[in-house]
C-alpha cells in the first residue's frame, strides 16, 4: 500500500496547492493527467511470495481486479479534471482520498485470498503489505534496445 499512499499524498498536495492558489486549474489538470498515467503503470508484484505459490488462474483474477480498480481510480481523477469549480473539486477529491483511490478494497481482497489459500494448503505464506509496483519504464526501454 506504500505506492497507493504515495499517490494519495500527491493528490492531497495537489489539492492543497490548488486551494491556496499556488497552482492554476490548468497546472492541476496536467498534474492529475500525470497521476492518471502513473496509475496506468501500476501492476501486481508477482516476483515475490506469496504470489509465486498461487495458481495462475488466481493471479489472473487479481490482475483483472487491479484493472477494474485502476479504471475506477482513473475515472475518479478524470472527474476531478472536469470539476467546474473548487467546491465540486474538493468534494470529489475528499471522496477519492477517503476511498484511497479505491485500492484499499483490492488490497484487502488480495490479502484475504492469500490467507485463504494458505489455510487451504496448510502453508504459511509470508505476510506482505505491498502488493503493487509501478512498471519500470527504464527496464522496458532497455529490453527494446537489446
Amino acid at each position: 500500500m506504500k505506492l497507493i499512499e504515495e499517490l494519495i499524498q500527491e493528490l492531497t498536495d495537489y489539492s492543497t496547492e490548488y486551494n491556496t492558489g499556488e497552482i492554476s486549474k490548468e497546472e492541476l489538470n496536467l498534474k492529475l493527467e500525470l497521476m492518471i498515467s502513473r496509475i496506468d503503470k501500476i501492476q501486481l508484484d508477482n516476483s515475490h511470495s506469496p504470489f509465486i505459490y498461487l495458481p495462475a488462474d488466481v493471479l489472473g483474477v487479481f490482475t483483472n481486479l487491479l484493472r477494474r480498480y485502476s479504471v475506477k481510480a482513473k475515472l475518479g481523477l478524470t472527474k476531478l479534471i472536469e470539476a467546474p469549480n473548487k467546491a465540486s473539486y474538493n468534494r470529489k477529491a475528499r471522496y477519492l482520498i477517503e476511498r484511497k483511490l479505491y485500492y484499499v478494497s483490492l488490497h484487502s481482497t488480495i490479502h484475504r485470498n492469500v490467507q485463504g489459500w494458505a489455510m487451504r494448503n496448510t502453508s504459511k505464506y509470508p505476510i506482505v503489505n505491498d502488493y503493487f509496483i509501478i512498471e519500470n519504464s527504464l527496464e522496458m526501454e532497455g529490453a527494446v534496445n537489446e
